[in-house]
């Protein structure tokens, strides 16, 4: 993502002719994710960079969840090119009730990057892995089936890291975060950043959107239940096209691979919103949509809407379909 600093100036205040209908529900400080439990279908949860969580309800009045600031780690807290820094993440358990815990994907104090549970307001790990560099290396977390919780990382300092099995850097797993020594389960491999993920029950796959280096972002499909984990290839392949000698053997391609543009630097996916995979780009702030079918994308079109620094997608538990973006605003989807 070393292309976002040169462009985060390039923003519009969004499409004047909005395809989706949008409305504000508040401003946060440097805001990176939502995300809400089926218990409570009228709140939406806020997660900041800088580690807290607000619980924002129906007519916008907020409350702080969860401050978890003391634990995040953020090298430089004002650079927003540098995003990857800090929390990524937060997600709750399909059976979640009040009191109960929170999950947060995020880069700790102690050098690493972790996958932990909180309660109380203090932190349990279910996964960790050193943080060899301070972008690259952010992911994303969410619950299936079952209880279990799915995690992507990004590659950190040394691509070849996403091809290494004895480092979680560059991979898709899936955890029990119930059991007293959870273990990561490979379910993919050979991503760059896979900085969002997106479960698809009813394919019984999960859609991971990976940031490229310099020619190409991608979506990909992962089916769950495979007799072997796909690996899509980096730092060997980026979108369809090899890029370096060597590399693992059957790689598997991207279902979309989207060349550079000013349009599109740094991919940001996704939900499934009315059939179609919903997307949007970093730079331009641009949100588009695609229909995925069983190994590739077909109909990509503009949604006519942006978002300026867009990172991220998210749902409620009430389904509802919201926007983030790093200057501050989170927008609910209409």
């Amino acid at each position: 993502m070393g292309v976002l600093a040169a462009s985060i100036g390039a923003y519009g205040a969004g499409s004047a002719a909005a395809a989706i209908p949008m409305a504000r529900i508040g401003e946060f400080r440097q805001p990176v994710a939502v995300a809400g439990p089926l218990s409570q279908p009228r709140s939406v949860y806020v997660l900041e960079r800088g580690g807290r969580v607000w619980r924002v309800r129906r007519g916008g009045r907020r409350s702080l969840f969860l401050d978890a600031r003391r634990y995040v780690r953020l090298r430089a807290p004002r650079n927003q090119g540098g995003f990857q820094g800090g929390a990524f993440a937060v997600a709750f358990a399909p059976g979640y009730r009040t009191g109960g815990p929170v999950y947060m994907l995020y880069t700790r104090e102690d050098g690493r990057v972790h996958l932990d549970r909180f309660r109380h307001g203090r932190p349990r790990t279910i996964l960790s892995l050193p943080q060899t560099a301070p972008i690259d290396v952010g992911g994303d977390i969410a619950f299936g089936r079952g209880g279990l919780l799915y995690a992507s990382f990004g590659f950190g300092k040394d691509p070849e890291a996403s091809q290494d099995p004895a480092t979680l850097a560059g991979k898709l797993v899936r955890t029990d975060p119930r059991a007293r020594r959870p273990r990561a389960e490979l379910l993919a491999g050979g991503f760059r950043v896979p900085w969002r993920i997106a479960l698809d029950p009813s394919r019984h796959r999960v859609i991971v959107a990976d940031v490229g280096q310099s020619d190409f972002e991608e979506v990909d499909l992962v089916p769950l239940g495979a007799a072997e984990p796909p690996n899509f290839g980096w730092p060997f392949f980026e979108g369809r096209e090899r890029r370096m000698d060597g590399g693992p053997a059957g790689t598997a391609a991207p279902a979309l691979a989207i060349r550079h543009s000013a349009r599109m630097c740094a991919i940001v996916g996704g939900v499934i919103r009315r059939g179609r995979y919903l997307y949007g780009d970093v730079c331009s702030g641009r949100i588009r949509s695609v229909r995925l079918g069983a190994t590739r994308a077909s109909d990509d079109r503009s949604e006519h809407t942006a978002v300026p620094y867009l990172v991220s997608f998210g749902r409620d538990g009430g389904g509802r379909v919201y926007a983030v973006s790093l200057f501050g605003r989170v927008y609910r989807l209409g």
